[in-house]
């Protein structure tokens, strides 16, 4: 017994390399252990390798035949890595080849020394852009769930074939969600709209919530015997292989008033032959001119259209059999609504399930900085062509957003949360989703909804555009008169802008501005005295001491004239034309809407854009007052239109309150909340105490520059102490608590 442990710890030193080992694993020798050591007591028991794996043998006969190979000298041509950053939360992305080899190889996976066997045959433009032979060496692997935890993993890329270590990192991977039951899902989805598997208990129960409403909808569907006929338009251009399955799907639907129109654009395989073939009098064949592109081909389905409603299906997707049964009774239920989106199962290639579920309760301020809506899952009125146009034929990408993007500004959407729709990526070779050449038309998109934006009065002149001149747009209006209330520190271009974009389109008899100047530097505290006062008809309040951001309310809300609704505004707001009328018109719809907030929209490229919307693509401008981080949204209605949503908190960037509420509540609590946390104060303040519900529209839309002052503090030497004692500790110092009468809780340590 005694010589056979002696054999096997022989047979153990011999495998093991400890330079090696220190070299790939750094946490070793910042143990301060032996590597061996290391090794016996932690690195086994986590799956690490005492030594490269192709080199590891078990006994004596293969360590001779092993010497007579040279199998442990790396072969350079092969060469691989993992791209951690790529995919989903939960899928694994990599590339594995050998060079001057464009045969796929099969690569083996190890996490905590479970290996998985992968092939690498996935098609990458990256490599081959980088001679990683013709680039068809990528792969992509679904996490098994036990992985997904959130904890440190040993993860390894080995060559399956001569079983060379190519990569080894340490990483971890979770869930992207966190809700955990509907009414979070349905709130989280406006700022997330990915479910990657594998799938958590939490998920599942909601997506089980999602199959009661859809038999929800067909019922209502049967009992109120709906018999809207819908046009379904199926372009198509060489899928011979993959169209027999769309009209299967469509003919399958339990909703039987339909049409289908389906266009050819110049197919030059069997396509036709396949369509010819069905005998079915809802199927219709129209032959386009030839290549004339998928939006005309489109258009020439919506010209032939007999239905009420359009509904959309490309040929290489396709529908569950009652999808079209539930979008008609969720338009049906939504008299308002013009148009619908459901949630889709998302695929990739052949693999016979999901990688991912897309569904986002509406959001609209989401929508115009990334679509997440497919146009195969979406359903609109006949009638809104008359307004917004068909397909935009000059783009060759985003048309299904460009045309969204035009509904959306003029009519009512609502998010359906049923899954019977079934998007399939890399299907077809032809698919322009496979395209990544055409993504210089976002551009196109986004100036030409901005244009349209801006003349609805929800957005500012971006991108070097020039005012629309054929536009006549009217000054806005208010009912009640408003103060709106600036707190400022330096940041002179800001508060000039702010007080411009003010003054843009309300005069004094509508609106006042307060400005309250917290000891600024000179320069800024002149113009705001001798210049503001006179060009933009402002009445200034001047502190000799930084007194903070709520102090500087109150003392802008004390010399507001009564009666007059308080609207505070930071001094780096850009306000939009009717920014104003949108949000008076929702606080006074309802006397138990206690303050109502906008859209607040960083410029692109702000660092915290994806902080606040993880799904952001933050090279875009983007809304962020319904916040991840701040988790706010408390309440969605299933059926979602996207106008109004209630909050539990909102940051008071821009925040409009009716004036009674204003004097009920007497200002906000700088005692205890001197820069900030009186937002917070006054949010649960409102809600627990007066029982009233705090809303935000998206129909006001303003800008947010975000502050430069406080980064300057910060910097500042001068102003440390300071920064200090207002920026991280919100405190008053002893001198200033007794100066104005406050008090230090026991608890603000």
């Amino acid at each position: 017994m005694k010589a056979e442990r002696s054999s096997l710890r022989d047979q153990e030193m011999h495998n093991f390399d400890a330079q090696w080992y220190l070299n790939n694993y750094k946490d070793v020798e910042l143990s301060g252990m032996d590597p061996y050591q290391h090794y016996q007591k932690i690195g086994k028991l986590i799956g690490r390798h005492p030594m490269p794996p192709n080199k590891i043998v078990t006994n004596k006969a293969q360590i001779v035949k092993s010497a007579a190979k040279p199998a442990s000298i790396a072969n350079k041509a092969i060469c691989g890595d993992f791209n951690l950053k790529a995919g989903g939360s939960s899928e694994l992305y990599g590339w594995l080849a050998e060079i001057g080899d464009c045969a796929p190889r099969e690569a083996l996976i190890s996490i905590d020394g479970k290996q998985y066997k992968v092939l690498a045959d996935v098609k990458r433009e990256d490599l081959a852009r980088n001679k990683i032979n013709n680039g068809q060496h990528g792969f992509r692997w679904r996490l098994p769930a036990e992985f997904v935890d959130g904890k440190p993993h040993q993860l390894e890329l080995i060559d399956a074939k001569t079983g060379q270590l190519l990569k080894q990192v340490t990483t971890s991977w979770m869930y992207n969600r966190k809700f955990t039951c509907f009414d979070e899902f349905l709130a989280e989805s406006m700022l997330n709209p990915m479910i990657y598997a594998p799938y958590r208990e939490e998920d599942k129960r909601c997506f089980a919530m999602m199959e009661n409403i859809r038999r929800l909808l067909v019922d209502y569907t049967q009992k109120n015997n709906l018999d809207t006929l819908v046009s379904v338009i199926m372009p198509v251009y060489n899928r011979e292989d993959t169209i027999t399955a769309a009209i299967s799907s469509v003919l399958a639907q339990t909703y039987p008033y339909f049409e289908l129109i389906i266009v050819d654009d110049g197919s030059m395989d069997g396509t036709i032959n396949i369509v010819e073939e069905i005998v079915d009098e809802r199927v219709r064949l129209i032959r386009g001119p030839g290549r004339s592109g998928v939006s005309e081909a489109r258009n020439i389905g919506l010209r032939a259209a007999k239905g009420e409603l359009i509904a959309y299906l490309d040929s290489d997707n396709t529908w569950k059999p009652e999808y079209l049964s539930a979008m008609v009774a969720a338009l049906h239920k939504s008299p308002n609504a013009h148009a619908a989106y459901s949630g889709q199962y998302l695929y990739r290639g052949t693999h016979p399930e999901p990688f991912a579920i897309r569904f986002a309760s509406f959001n609209k301020g989401l929508l115009e900085n990334r679509n997440y809506i497919d146009l195969n899952c979406f359903m609109h009125n006949k009638q809104v062509f008359k307004k917004t146009g068909m397909f935009d034929t000059k783009l060759k990408r985003f048309v299904d957003w460009d045309l969204i993007l035009k509904i959306s500004s003029e009519f009512t959407i609502v998010s359906v949360p049923v899954l019977l729709s079934n998007y399939f990526y890399e299907r077809a070779e032809n698919a322009i989703t496979n395209d990544h050449s055409l993504n210089g038309f976002i551009d196109i998109v986004r100036e030409q909804h901005n244009t349209r934006e801006f003349i609805k009065g929800r957005a500012l002149l971006r991108y070097g555009q020039c005012e629309p001149v054929k536009h006549r747009l009217p000054k806005p209006k208010l009912e009640h008169h408003v103060t709106i209330i600036i707190p400022n520190y330096e940041s002179l271009d800001d508060i000039q802008d702010c007080l411009s974009s003010i003054r843009n389109y309300y005069d004094s008899k509508q609106v006042d501005i307060i400005v309250v100047d917290n000891a600024s530097a000179e320069t800024v505290r002149t113009y705001l005295r001798e210049l503001a006062v006179k060009e933009f008809d402002i009445t200034y309040i001047e502190n000799d001491f930084n007194a903070g951001f709520t102090y500087a309310v109150n003392q802008g809300i004390k010399a507001a004239k009564t009666g007059s609704d308080i609207v505070l505004l930071n001094n780096d707001a850009l306000l939009t034309r009717t920014a104003l009328v949108a949000m008076q018109q929702q606080a006074y719809q309802d006397l138990n809407i206690g303050l109502v907030v906008p859209r607040q929209v960083l410029f692109a490229n702000t660092k915290t854009i994806t902080t606040h919307v993880p799904f952001a693509n933050p090279d875009i401008d983007c809304d962020v007052n319904l916040s991840q981080h701040h988790k706010n949204i408390i309440r969605v209605p299933w059926l979602h239109d996207g106008e109004q949503v209630e909050l539990n908190f909102a940051p008071f960037f821009c925040v409009y309150m009716r004036r009674e509420i204003v004097d009920k509540i007497g200002g906000l609590d700088a005692e205890f909340g001197r820069h900030y946390r009186s937002d917070r104060i006054m949010c649960d303040y409102l809600r627990h105490l007066l029982g009233m519900t705090i809303l935000y529209t998206s129909q006001a839309v303003v800008y947010h520059k975000l502050q430069k002052a406080t980064d300057g503090m910060r910097k500042s030497t001068k102003k440390s102490v300071e920064f200090e004692l207002m920026f991280k500790k919100n405190q008053w110092s002893t001198d200033d608590i007794s100066r104005l009468g406050f008090s230090m809780a026991s608890w603000d340590i």
